[in-house]
């Protein structure tokens, strides 16, 4: 009976033990799943904020060449005599 007993004590613990690096070896697998997950996602938040910086820069740019002609149409008219109404 104890002989039974011994063997089966043993069985669980191997069970116990492959268990044991299986679930070790799936958290890892996990865990390189989740850092690549990460970091692409990181790489995706990077390149849509360059491109709002980019689509920024051009609207900035677009709205001083706007401003721009329009002083410089401010300008001319205030360079020209208007002619005297009576």
């Amino acid at each position: 009976m104890r002989a039974i007993f011994d063997q089966r004590l043993l069985s669980i613990e191997g069970a116990i033990g492959k268990s044991d690096a299986i679930i070790r070896d799936e958290f890892g697998r996990d865990r390189e799943e989740g850092r690549e997950a990460a970091r692409s996602l990181r790489e995706e938040i990077s390149s849509l904020f360059e491109r709002l910086a980019g689509s920024l820069r051009a609207s900035m740019n677009d709205l001083s060449t706007g401003q721009q002609a329009q002083l410089d149409i401010f300008a001319t008219r205030l360079k020209k005599p208007e002619p005297v109404r009576q």
